[in-house]
């Protein structure tokens, strides 16, 4: 399994070893373009920071334009105002977790 694992890992081509980008990115190229993780790119689209091209519906797949991801990832203020919107999202969602834990005492203790 190991062995299948390392062949899979070599014939994968990074986005970002391509001589010429397409015209289009699908999300998962735009975030490692952008230096983000692919489960970044919706809390990025909604917030307003990318816009994928066209209408896609919401569960749809997403393209975007490689001009202008190529732009945002050479704005240094975009790039911040991304990282502080990621890191914000993932603090709420952690609030979020803690909220909804109850206290459960231990089964051995007798209340």
């Amino acid at each position: 399994m190991y062995d299948k694992l390392i062949l899979w890992m070599s014939t994968e081509i990074s986005i970002l070893n391509m001589r010429r980008l397409p015209a289009r990115l699908t999300s998962e190229q735009a975030a490692e373009v952008l230096g983000f993780a692919a489960h970044h790119m919706p809390i990025l689209t909604a917030g307003d920071l990318v816009k994928p091209l066209g209408h896609p519906a919401a569960n749809g797949v997403k393209y975007f334009c490689t001009l202008d991801v190529l732009a945002l990832a050479e704005d240094s203020r975009w790039l911040g105002k991304a990282t502080d919107l990621i890191s914000n999202a993932w603090a709420e969602k952690n609030k979020r977790a803690r909220q909804n834990i109850t206290y459960q005492p231990n089964a051995r203790t007798k209340v």
